[in-house]
């Protein structure tokens, strides 16, 4: 099976100030589709130039279309938290593995030292009951994902992946802001 992923951050005005989610109508999903937007990540350091968060991946039992499953979360939700920041900003993540099996985060794009790449051939996996700092530099701007790079395929299906917004410094605040992911599949035989 080939998975995909699509992440669009799509925004509205550029001079007004920002609001932080915004807030669809809500209807029974058989007569509209529900946006759920993730929540933004609590940023834990007063500095404004590092954002720090606390991530906790654990399991999570989802309800989908009214069937419940036993699946994974970043923090209890779906999709992990909004991570956001500027570029120059420092990004420090503290990863506690709460899962019962190894786990990492690979930021999807985003250029970062070798030891904070999430990769298992790279850096050993984050272990059951233990926490990991990832710290770097954030260089580039852009709109990323994360996610595992750990029995990948199972825990990105399961639940683990999450947005990351790296902001020019000098980017207007938006009116509105919303955060689309889109998750495909395609089997093969």
């Amino acid at each position: 099976m080939m998975r995909w992923f699509l992440i669009a951050v799509v925004s509205i005005g550029c001079t007004a100030p920002r609001s932080r989610a915004i807030n669809p109508e809500i209807t029974p999903p058989s007569k509209k589709m529900l946006l759920r937007q993730p929540l933004e990540a609590e940023d834990l350091d007063p500095d404004p130039n590092v954002l720090h968060v606390a991530l906790t991946a654990a399991k999570m039992i989802h309800e989908i279309n009214g069937q419940t499953i036993l699946g994974y979360a970043y923090n209890g939700q779906l999709p992990g938290p909004l991570l956001r920041a500027k570029r120059g900003d420092t990004l420090r993540v503290d990863l506690t593995n709460k899962l019962g099996t190894p786990t990492t985060i690979h930021w999807h794009g985003v250029h970062v030292p070798y030891d904070m790449d999430g990769v298992t051939w790279q850096k050993d996996p984050v272990e059951v009951g233990e926490t990991f700092r990832y710290e770097f530099k954030l260089n580039q701007s852009g709109t990323y994902w994360y996610h595992p790079h750990f029995d990948t395929a199972q825990q990105v299906d399961r639940g683990l992946y999450g947005v990351l917004v790296v902001e020019e410094p000098t980017d207007p605040p938006m009116d509105e802001e919303l955060v689309l992911i889109f998750d495909g599949a395609n089997e093969h035989d």
